[in-house]
């Protein structure tokens, strides 16, 4: 029998709150589960069912309290996150850790430990062009591999870095939901629509 790979997620997201980042961080943590056990340190403790519920249910997840000293500090810095990853990956070495959020991919570059291993998610900075950010190539040279969201992020980052292959994650809702009959709106029935944030 094969062994499930081990895989690691983090991402600078407050779970607790509903919000575009924390839907991804939902769905990332559910599309790992496909291929392997996947380890989820908290950036914050899970209060709130909404997001993580669904998550917290699958066997193939564990999500990691942040036990967090001093208790009043509510926040997992990216310094302690990174060592965290660091402390799990020494326990039951990760296949990859997918981690999103600059200044904990930064940290966890520092120490050195991932290599190859390692997923950068990579979201633009608004206003700054893809070619004229520094991130992309040294994320790279230091071994990463970049995760982007959109097609058009993917070409203009194999542009700026020709020797990155970013991977392109898929949507997070399938298209295929999309075709599930509707039932027929009432008159004056309200409707509610969000898009998120375009990349």
């Amino acid at each position: 029998m094969v062994a499930r790979r081990s895989l690691a997620l983090y991402a600078e997201v407050d779970a607790n709150l509903i919000d575009g980042s924390s839907v991804w961080l939902q769905g990332a943590a559910t599309l790992l589960a496909a291929h392997g056990s996947v380890t989820v340190p908290l950036r914050v403790d899970h209060k709130r069912d909404a997001i993580l519920g669904a998550v917290a249910a699958d066997p193939a997840i564990k999500l990691l309290a942040t036990d967090i000293e001093p208790s009043q500090v509510s926040v997992l810095p990216p310094v302690a996150a990174a060592e965290r990853l660091a402390w799990e990956d020494q326990r039951r070495p990760f296949h990859l850790a997918l981690v999103r959020g600059d200044e904990t991919v930064e940290e966890v570059l520092r120490l050195g430990r991932f290599g190859g291993r390692l997923w950068a998610y990579f979201l633009p900075c608004p206003g700054v062009e893809i070619a004229a950010d520094a991130r992309p190539a040294r994320w790279s040279a230091a071994g990463a591999r970049l995760v982007c969201q959109t097609v058009a992020v993917r070409d203009a980052l194999r542009d700026a870095v020709p020797a990155t292959k970013p991977l392109l994650m898929a949507p997070m809702v399938p298209d295929a939901a999309f075709d599930e009959p509707r039932p027929p709106r009432g008159d004056g029935a309200p409707r509610l629509a969000y898009a998120g944030k375009l990349s």
